[in-house]
């Protein structure tokens, strides 16, 4: 990005039911910013990455992370590990790291990606691990309940 900058507004990206998504790539390509607002409750990710690492930033509200290791053909690996977010903390999360989460209702959080986002090729592969029966009960445990 040598002699490059970007002053200004993440990209509107897109909104449904459950939350708006803000973004930008960056000018060359490197890395991708995503803003989320989460409205209510719901299952995200449930996918993994073969070629892009993510860095998460809880900035309000709470969170539940599910993870586990996929080989390079998606077969899940090994234990499913639970990681609880609270305000101010961050996540990474490797390639062939299947992920999901859950978030209470007006959470907000930050997505740096290593790599920009191409909607045409978007480099997320389905795999599930959180399932909307189980929604109440993962938030009950981020939020201590």
């Amino acid at each position: 990005m040598h002699g490059q900058f970007f002053c200004g507004h993440l990209d509107s990206g897109h909104t449904n039911d459950r939350r708006t998504i803000r973004s930008f790539n960056c000018l060359d390509g490197d890395f991708n910013v995503q803003d989320f607002d989460l409205f209510r409750p719901a299952p995200g990710g449930n996918h993994f990455h073969r070629e892009t690492t993510e860095f998460f930033f809880l900035v309000s509200g709470r969170g539940l992370y599910r993870l586990q290791r996929v080989s390079p053909d998606g077969t899940p690996e090994g234990e499913i590990y639970e990681c609880v977010l609270t305000p101010g903390m961050t996540l990474a999360i490797g390639c062939f790291v299947a992920h999901a989460s859950v978030f209470s209702q007006g959470a907000r959080l930050l997505c740096v990606q290593s790599k920009a986002f191409n909607q045409a090729s978007p480099d997320a592969y389905p795999l599930e691990l959180i399932r909307p029966e189980e929604v109440d009960s993962l938030l009950s445990k981020a939020i201590g309940l």
